[in-house]
């Protein structure tokens, strides 16, 4: 049996940095593949799921994202960011009533926090036609 590996706070932090500045460059598939590895390494942690599932919305996957969204959330049910972004990957993929329930909750659990306030921007896009 071979021993899992670990991570340094401070590596893990540079690694989702790397990740997260690979993605807003357009480098999607090396931003995956950071994610990913995050994952291997941390596999109990959400963080890593919520940004693979970002990841997978650049792709355009977006059942890989509701499915990375809600692994996220499995393992930390707290994590609005995942939630929200979950509402956005249904929205995405033409779950709206989901989608919109989803961020509604995102809304009433953090309505002055930057989960909430990316919710509320996502449900003023749905009501203005938008999506």
């Amino acid at each position: 049996m071979t021993k899992p590996t670990t991570i340094s706070g401070e590596d893990e932090r540079v690694l989702y940095e790397a990740g997260y500045l690979l993605l807003k460059r357009g480098k999607i598939k090396a931003a995956r593949e950071v994610f990913e590895g995050l994952i291997a390494m941390t596999p109990a942690k959400s963080l890593p799921y919520t940004f693979l599932g970002n990841t997978y919305l650049a792709e355009l996957k977006f059942d890989d994202a509701i499915k990375s969204h809600r692994k996220a959330l499995e393992l930390d049910a707290n994590n609005l960011l995942s939630m929200a972004h979950l509402g956005e990957a249904l929205l995405a993929s033409r779950k709206k009533e989901e989608g919109v329930s989803t961020l509604k909750k995102v809304v009433s659990l953090d309505p002055n926090g930057p989960s909430g306030n990316l919710a509320k921007s996502l449900l003023e896009a749905v009501e203005a036609g938008a999506i």
